[in-house]
């Protein structure tokens, strides 16, 4: 919870002077390091030497170390000294001497006197000098506790804003500096410092407009209260906070306990020490505070800057490994332009560079946590300089000195950092990371808050959001019920950085070139997945370029080595096809949806139902632009169906005249030149179905092709195509196809339970032995695959096609029924070797799609009589009954050439189009060789 002002307390644990640790007799040596050995030597006498307190110690060749050396170890130090010919001196000679009155001051501050620059102020003064200036500027100003110590101490928190913006936005979601101080109780300098950087933005900010007109400062003066008070009370060289640890020992140091490769390096799992890491990560209320806040301003905050003292040293990530983060150029760029400041203006020298290739590898520091978990993407620590041979404790008189010449490099990192805001001329110059991406999105957001939000519905496995990105002319207009909506997803194949790149131009060229203003791009909303699968994506940068998946492990044991779902194949439709090994690059996973990306897609739909009226994935890199030649499910087929009758109204219908035993409709197109046309006397009918068998998906793609050729493509306007009206059903049986996709891909017959108990177990006729022509010949046993039925036409599928049958009399001249996969196109008859009178006719028909898809694509048909091709009497089939029942004269079923009854999806397309050729050539041969047979009219009332 946050409050505005806070309460300063006084605790009987920190009055009075009594029981303070005594220095007397302890000396601050200055150890010079002049060769590699000798700093090796000194980091490895830092680790196992506990009484030795290291100042100063980093790993550059020439530099100097400070140790404060006790009585009891001066001997064993300079023997140790002398035996590795390590030059050294003498600094301090007894540095109790050194804890004068001075240092402490017994005068209290008055807030209303401003901030003294001469002395150490005590925790309640810093919360009476804050609270003060909150009440003095409310309108810009605001004091919150983001925690409370071990003991019971409120942790501040100030923010700061421009005044004049604060004013017309209290809720501005600017750019947050984030800037904390104290976490370890010895270094008075920084939250001296954070002091007065709070009072130079407050009571000076008409000086520094520059740093408020865009940022948000939050700054956290005093992070461990705690242990602050204690070393002004107790015991001066105190570092730790005062929650007590282990049997006799108390506090842990702060700046190593947070949860970011905790405890691995550079810190002690000994209660005593002094760099004790805690006995799990945030075991302190301290940084659990500070956690909580960076936490909270995750995606505001662009700069976090940690305030230590002492060593004149700008430290950024890693502090874990001598590895460099992916983006360390950016933040060591606002290093030195903050130590080129400095020294411009005193002539001070601050060392640059990653934490532990400057001084040493120390995990559970904040900057890192800040940096990899809160996502800052500019994070470091600013060592103060010392005072002199005072090292912690630089004397009062020497406070403005410092806090003066280190806000001067505070501001240029600050101003910095800001104004590296994404330069997109240099966007597709590479291939930017997730960070980059989200700073470039901040950076449109800050500068088009009118056209464009930038929000995350989800998180990745790893902890990255995943974006999203609404543009539309206004975003604050409200919703317009004729604006339809475009969402664009990229990145789901973590290897095809460049769909990112490409999501990345549409959305500058929708912002920055404004295109959204356009007529034609005005009317919708543009929803944009910039990089849908962000943990794979910043795998395949790091580690593997041809990763492919997301990153979630799988396990259990069988399988713990194996990592992550194709995303493209983890949406729940045709799900089952998928690969079920987990290693695979195609592994579907364990269930739909198993992914939080897929989910976060899914959701997206349905949130923008019923608006969305175009999706695109962007994937690479096959030159090709694909379409739902997917295997679609029947409400996408009703869907499709119905969005071409509203665009071609005047050339298609879509009417369903039964429904499946599940309650699905059976639909059917009926397409002509103009279906609002009067009776015409010379229009035939072809009647073509698909579907029939459950598992052959490929013959309700090649169906709804034929669809989208007569009528997208406006085939049917085609001088001997318009001679015909077209009825198709391109799902005869949904209650199959559906099950098919969902639990059984080999699944061929209907659904409906045969019942009752000899037989309760079984499920379902074989439409394709069904029909009431030599019905007799098929099987009988409940469970077969070719079960004939109770009786003809005991399913409503195929009653739905005997009714068409009889609507259609006598203008019905060719039935086409598709099948899949034999290669061939058979003519009646099934059930006997006896040839029709007019099987020349047919077998001239069928040849003529057979040479016209060899001539297009070298695939080779074969055709000829069912019973002969296949070698087997088949009883019941639809060809049989449309000849000899229903005197359809042409009469086929076209097994389409697929290598199986679920082609790969790559295939689709080519196996629909090579369909169509053998199709438009058989209707061709119909319609200019055997006019004689298109006798008979109609123009069909079906409803």
């Amino acid at each position: 919870m946050r409050f505005p002002v806070l309460v300063a307390v006084s605790l009987a644990v920190i009055g009075g002077t009594a029981g303070r640790q005594s220095y007397s007799g302890y000396k601050l040596y200055s150890v010079e390091q002049n060769s590699q050995q000798q700093v090796n030597f000194l980091r490895e006498l830092q680790q196992s030497a506990q009484d030795l307190d290291f100042w100063q110690l980093d790993r550059l060749v020439g530099s100097e170390a400070r140790v404060l050396v006790p009585p009891a170890q001066l001997d064993y130090f300079r023997q140790l000294l002398k035996a590795q010919k390590l030059r050294h001196r003498e600094l301090i000679h007894d540095f109790e001497r050194v804890q004068d009155d001075h240092l402490y001051g017994t005068k209290r501050v008055t807030p209303s006197q401003g901030l003294p620059l001469n002395k150490y102020l005590r925790y309640n003064e810093m919360i009476d000098y804050i609270n003060t200036l909150a009440k003095k500027y409310s309108s810009f100003v605001s004091v919150a506790e983001i925690g409370k110590s071990y003991e019971g101490r409120p942790i501040p928190a100030v923010t700061i804003q421009s005044p004049s913006l604060y004013k017309s936005h209290p809720n501005s979601s600017k750019p947050v500096v984030f800037v904390d101080a104290g976490i370890h109780a010895r270094e008075w300098a920084a939250p001296a410092m954070a002091m007065y950087l709070i009072s130079e933005l407050v009571e000076n900010a008409a000086q520094h407009q520059d740093l408020l007109a865009g940022l948000t400062w939050t700054i956290v003066p005093i992070a461990n209260p705690d242990g602050y008070e204690y070393s002004h009370e107790r015991e001066r060289l105190w570092r730790k906070t005062r929650r007590p640890a282990g049997r006799n020992c108390v506090g842990v140091d702060g700046n190593r306990n947070y949860d970011f490769h905790w405890a691995e390096v550079g810190a002690s799992n000994q209660p005593c020490s002094d760099t004790y890491h805690g006995e799990q990560s945030f075991s302190e209320p301290e940084t659990r505070a500070i956690r909580d806040e960076l936490l909270r301003l995750k995606g505001r905050c662009k700069f976090y800057l940690s305030l230590h003292t002492y060593g004149q040293y700008l430290l950024y990530p890693w502090g874990w490994t001598s590895e460099l983060p992916e983006d360390w150029q950016k933040v060591d760029a606002v290093a030195r332009a903050g130590a080129r400041a400095i020294e411009q203006a005193t002539g001070s020298t601050y060392t640059v560079g990653s934490s532990t290739n400057v001084l040493y590898a120390a995990a559970g520091g904040s900057d890192d946590y800040a940096y990899a978990v809160a996502d800052v993407p500019i994070s470091m620590t600013m060592e103060l300089p010392g005072g002199g041979s005072q090292g912690f404790n630089p004397p009062p008189t020497r406070i403005e000195e410092i806090v003066k010449e280190t806000f001067v490099g505070v501001r240029a990192m600050a101003l910095e950092s800001h104004n590296m805001s994404f330069d997109s001329s240099k966007l597709f110059q590479t291939y930017q990371s997730h960070r980059d991406i989200k700073q470039y999105l901040d950076t449109l957001l800050q500068q088009h808050s009118s056209k464009i939000e930038v929000f995350s519905r989800a998180e990745s496995y790893e902890g990255r959001e995943i974006l999203t990105v609404r543009i539309c002319h206004d975003v604050r207009e409200q919703k317009r019920p004729n604006r339809w909506c475009i969402l664009i997803d990229a990145g789901i194949h973590a290897r095809e950085w460049i769909t990112v790149s490409v999501a990345l131009f549409i959305v500058r060229q929708l912002i920055e070139k404004d295109e959204i203003s356009a007529k034609s791009f005005r009317s919708f909303e543009w929803i944009i997945l910039p990089l849908l699968n962000p943990d794979g994506y910043e795998y395949s940068r790091e580690h593997n370029k041809m990763w492919r998946k997301t990153r979630r492990p799988l396990g259990p044991r069988h399988r713990r080595s194996c990592v992550g779902v194709d995303c493209n194949r983890n949406f729940n439709v045709a799900w089952t096809i998928g690969s079920t090994r987990f290693c695979s690059l195609l592994y579907r996973g364990e269930r739909p949806f198993s992914e939080r990306e897929t989910k976060n897609v899914r959701d997206l739909f349905r949130k923008l139902r019923p608006a969305c009226k175009f999706y695109l994935s962007l994937h690479s890199y096959a030159k090709a632009i694909l379409y739902p030649r997917a295997y679609t499910s029947h409400r996408d087929i009703k869907q499709y169906l119905d969005t071409l009758l509203q665009q071609h109204s005047s050339k298609i219908e879509v009417f369903s005249r039964a429904e499946s035993y599940e309650g699905r409709e059976i639909l059917t197109v009926r397409i002509c030149h103009d279906v609002r046309e009067q009776k015409r006397p010379n229009r035939w009918c072809i009647l073509i179905d698909a579907g029939i068998h459950a598992r052959e998906w490929i013959t309700v793609s090649v169906a709804l092709f034929i669809v989208r050729q007569l009528i997208e493509k406006d085939e049917i306007s085609a001088k001997s195509f318009r001679s015909f009206e077209w009825i198709i059903l391109p799902l005869l049986n949904p209650d199959g196809y559906e099950y098919s996709r969902e639990h059984n891909k080999m699944w061929r017959k209907t659904r409906r339970p045969l019942g009752p108990r000899h037989r309760r177990s079984c499920v379902g006729v074989d439409c394709n032995r069904n029909f009431n022509v030599a019905w007799t010949i098929g099987s009988t046993r409940f469970c077969s695959l070719l079960y004939r039925g109770e009786r003809p036409f005991s399913e409503r599928e195929t009653k739905n096609v005997r009714d068409l049958f009889r609507k259609l009399r006598p203008a019905c001249k060719f039935y086409l029924s598709l099948h899949s996969y034999a290669k061939a196109i058979l003519y009646p008859r099934a059930y006997t070797r006896t040839l029709p009178r007019n099987w020349q006719m047919q077998h001239t028909i069928a040849e003529a799609g057979v040479e016209a898809m060899k001539k297009a694509t070298g695939v080779r048909y074969r055709c000829g009589s069912a019973s002969t091709v296949l070698n087997r009497p088949v009883g019941g089939s639809s060809i049989d009954y449309a000849h000899d029942i229903e005197k359809v004269p042409v009469a086929l079923v076209m097994e389409v050439a697929s290598k199986g009854f679920h082609p790969p999806e790559a295939n689709i397309e080519r196996i629909c189009e090579e369909s169509w050729i053998g199709i438009g050539a058989m209707v061709n041969c119909l319609a200019s060789s055997f006019r004689s047979v298109l006798k008979g009219s109609g123009t069909l009332h079906l409803r």
